[in-house]
């Protein structure tokens, strides 16, 4: 298994990803994904850009469509392209 504050400090480093906070409970292993919200107001959707996180079990990244605007859900598509390819490829 990757180490998790490893792939962390991977996931910091790629261009628009904002912050990346560890979870570590009930036998899974996520890194959660905070991206830029360019929709809406600032406590529109939880104050988040969506949900979207990085599953070390699975080596791959997930989100679910909860988006802050087509916008955000653009831009935030293009930084998960950016991952995989910088993480996976």
């Amino acid at each position: 298994m990757e180490n998790i504050e490893l792939v962390k400090d991977q996931l910091l480093k790629i261009d628009g990803v904002l912050e990346a906070n560890i979870w570590q409970k009930h036998g899974k292993n996520r890194i959660y994904l905070e991206f830029p919200k360019l929709n809406g107001g600032k406590n529109w959707n939880g104050g988040k850009a969506g949900t979207c996180f990085y599953d070390l079990d699975l080596s791959q990244i997930s989100y679910k469509k909860d988006w802050a605007g087509a916008r955000t859900r653009d831009n935030s598509m293009e930084i998960i392209e950016r991952i995989n390819k910088e993480l996976f490829e």
